[in-house]
């Protein structure tokens, strides 16, 4: 079995290869050679040649992924994705083991800004390698996908606090729920909107965001121009992948629907009564209010709908194969479940928690009992740790910060580092 695999960013991003992007290599076989050793990047000059080039050795030697892998490129140069993804699957099927395949393919969808065709595609991969991407695309997807508007974990949390580049965008409390921009530490503070802001969303030089009062769906440049209404229903839950804005529509049964990022092409993708939905690769699991709000899985494509349990839960975060939330018809604990529950869902906390945010290898949350502190837990060691003496409200994780707003100071926003240290007062 390999180990974990790390993406490692290649300088020809820069140079504009359809080769570049974020690649998996570390810790591969011996069997495989390095990036350095193979280069299946085509040049726009003789893409054609390569082509047909290397479907003639395929012919005779089918087993050959290095000639697939030119060919895999050479269609993805010409822009033609079907191809290189039928050319992807039919090598993977003959050479399974060989991660240069996936790591292709994968580098294509992030080039082209595509996390949803990505995240379909590691759903279809070899099981014994599919958590190993799905981790990956977790943890630093946020990141690759230029698209994609914030983390599942941070929506989980109403999305109060969106952590883009080098600033944090956040609704400020004491001001009336405004959206603001800061910088990490807190300067430099813009306000952005008097609307109140919730599922903070960045892409570009844009923010998108739900009014919390009215449910509309607004846009706002980052420096606070170009304010305008996009979509005038009651939405809440956005996160926006790519080009499009995802949200579940409480004018239409709570079915989740899509739109253009200026609003435009606003349909129905999803046919489900869906709330606390939260994304996990391919994967969208949320609380489903035709079944008791219990848990439901549907991918982000509209199939695979199925009900996991029959239970009430919260805060729902998913992780390559598990499911973290509360389950409140066991006073909110938090909860661990298989996401097709073929092991019995286990009791992570002996007391009721909220403001579940999965990060890393951590589960972050509050402890409503005890303290309403923040603590973590490892999802893998299972230790245990308080990181926050404050009562703190909503959970927002990225990068190497934790945001949180406290309760004991008027619910400011504060910031403190990944294990609790550095903490610091950073809004208003």
């Amino acid at each position: 079995m390999k180990k974990i695999i790390l993406w490692i960013v290649v300088a020809v991003v820069a140079l504009g290869l359809i080769g570049g992007g974020i690649y998996f290599f570390a810790n591969r076989g011996e069997e495989n050679p390095s990036p350095s050793e193979f280069d299946p990047v085509v040049d726009d000059a003789n893409v054609d040649a390569k082509i047909e080039e290397n479907k003639q050795i395929i012919l005779t030697e089918p087993h050959n992924v290095e000639a697939s892998l030119i060919l895999i490129s050479a269609y993805a140069k010409k822009g033609d994705i079907t191809a290189a993804r039928g050319e992807a699957d039919r090598i993977a099927s003959l050479v399974p083991t060989d991660y240069r395949i996936y790591d292709t393919m994968l580098s294509i969808y992030d080039e082209k800004n595509d996390y949803v065709s990505a995240a379909l595609f590691i759903e279809a991969i070899p099981a014994d390698f599919r958590n190993e991407y799905k981790d990956e695309l977790r943890k630093r997807g946020h990141g690759l996908f230029a698209g994609y508007g914030n983390t599942a974990g941070n929506i989980a949390n109403y999305g109060w606090v969106c952590i883009q580049d080098d600033a944090i965008y956040y609704s400020e409390k004491v001001d009336g729920q405004a959206l603001y921009r800061a910088d990490l530490d807190g300067k430099n503070r813009v306000k952005l909107s008097d609307h109140p802001a919730q599922d903070i969303n960045v892409v570009g030089d844009t923010v998108y965001f739900v009014d919390s009062k009215e449910y509309k769906i607004y846009s706002v440049k980052k420096d606070g121009s170009d304010h305008k209404l996009l979509l005038d229903i009651f939405g809440q839950r956005l996160f926006v992948i790519g080009n499009r804005l995802h949200y579940v529509n409480w004018g239409d049964g709570c079915k989740i629907y899509s739109a253009n990022l200026d609003g435009t092409d606003n349909k129905m993708v999803i046919n489900v009564s869906a709330d606390h939905v939260s994304l996990s690769g391919a994967w969208l699991y949320y609380q489903n209010r035709d079944q008791m709000e219990a848990i439901s899985k549907v991918k982000i494509d509209g199939t695979g709908n199925e009900m996991l349990n029959e239970v009430n839960c919260l805060f729902i975060n998913g992780a390559g194969d598990n499911i973290y939330y509360a389950n409140w018809g066991d006073e909110g604990k938090l909860y661990r479940c298989k996401n097709d529950m073929s092991e019995v869902a286990e009791p992570l906390s002996d007391s009721k928690v909220g403001y579940i945010n999965l990060y890393g290898d951590w589960v972050y949350y509050v402890d409503w009992i005890k303290d309403q502190n923040i603590y973590r837990k490892h999802i893998k060691n299972g230790t245990l740790e308080r990181v926050s003496e404050d009562m703190a409200m909503g959970i927002f994780v990225k990068g190497d910060y934790v945001y949180y707003y406290n309760e004991l100071d008027n619910n400011r926003l504060y910031r403190m580092e990944l294990d609790g240290s550095g903490r610091m007062r950073v809004g208003q």
